[in-house]
């Protein structure tokens, strides 16, 4: 159960579902509907199938490119606390609606399911470490993988579920709140990637 807990609150402080909302408007607004619907669930699903083949494919591609794990925790380590490190400043919300309202200048009612929700927003390479991170912590047991796959699932659905309901998600709650928890998710993701980089030099060094 501590590994099922420990990679929900992993995979929520990297996806970050209430920060992904205004994005999500910056890259649907003035869009139909079911466009807006189609592209809720779309994105999502097709994340979760990419986070899924690098969770149980991740040991085998870092192998063949001679890649050992305790490099990888160092390297993840450093990506995840950049990315934590620009929440708490708020510079990775502005530069995702940036490039969220960038994009839909130039491409309305183009598929953005693959391209940017979740090639660049939600299965980026922020989630793609933390997926094969957690899922080589499972030593190759099942059920620990199991249990992984779960916490990722469920933050996944969480993300669709809050593009399905993002007009009310907005109207409801202020941005000053969101922003609030941007920047605490933002302190918790930059411990969690300090103790990812000590864990990794740990291990390198059989401290």
């Amino acid at each position: 159960m501590d590994i099922f807990l420990s990679s929900l609150l992993m995979f929520v402080l990297i996806m970050n579902p209430l920060d992904l909302v205004p994005i999500f408007l910056s890259l649907t607004v003035g869009t139909p509907a079911d466009y807006k619907r189609k592209m809720a669930i779309k994105g999502p699903v097709i994340a979760w199938c990419i986070l899924l083949f690098f969770g149980f494919l991740g040991d085998s591609i870092l192998s063949g490119l001679g890649i050992s794990i305790p490099a990888f925790r160092v390297g993840g380590g450093i990506l995840l606390g950049i990315t934590g490190v620009r929440m708490v400043l708020e510079q990775r919300q502005k530069a995702n609606r940036a490039k969220a309202e960038a994009f839909n200048a130039h491409n309305e009612l183009e598929d953005i399911a693959v391209f940017p929700l979740a090639t660049l927003f939600l299965a980026g390479p922020g989630s793609m470490t933390a997926m094969v991170i957690a899922m080589n912590s499972a030593d190759g047991e099942l059920l620990p993988q199991l249990l992984i796959v779960l916490a990722m699932t469920l933050v996944v659905a969480t993300v669709m579920v809050c593009f399905v309901i993002s007009g009310k998600i907005a109207h409801y709650i202020p941005e000053d709140l969101t922003s609030a928890i941007v920047r605490v998710l933002g302190i918790l993701l930059i411990a969690l990637a300090v103790q990812l980089i000590f864990d990794g030099i740990k291990t390198t060094f059989l401290l």
